[in-house]
């Protein structure tokens, strides 16, 4: 039985193969594990889920366990620049935070 077939089946509250495998795994793991940008991991949706994909693959994982909510698409458009300090990464929003 696939990852697929077994959440579905579980879903449906049926009995799989075996218990789905889900895992909620820290954000810095995320940022350290899943080879994109940390800033657009937090701030995208696209980027958040792309770590989400990669790490199910990774670990063969059954389901995806979605634990934030989406991001705001036109963030970019309140950044006034990122900029490299110290070793770590600044953001400087149009608001002034």
């Amino acid at each position: 039985m696939t990852g697929r077939e077994r959440m579905a089946v579980a879903m449906r509250l049926g009995v799989p193969d075996r218990v789905p495998v889900m895992c909620q795994l820290a954000l810095g793991h995320y940022f350290l594990q899943s080879g994109l940008d940390a800033v657009e991991i937090w701030h995208s949706t696209e980027g958040f889920a792309e770590a989400l994909v990669r790490l199910q693959r990774r670990y063969g994982f059954d389901g995806i366990l979605v634990n934030l909510p989406g991001r705001d698409p036109a963030w970019h458009s309140r950044v006034t620049r990122i900029d490299q300090r110290e070793g770590a990464r600044v953001i400087t929003w149009t608001n002034g935070w």
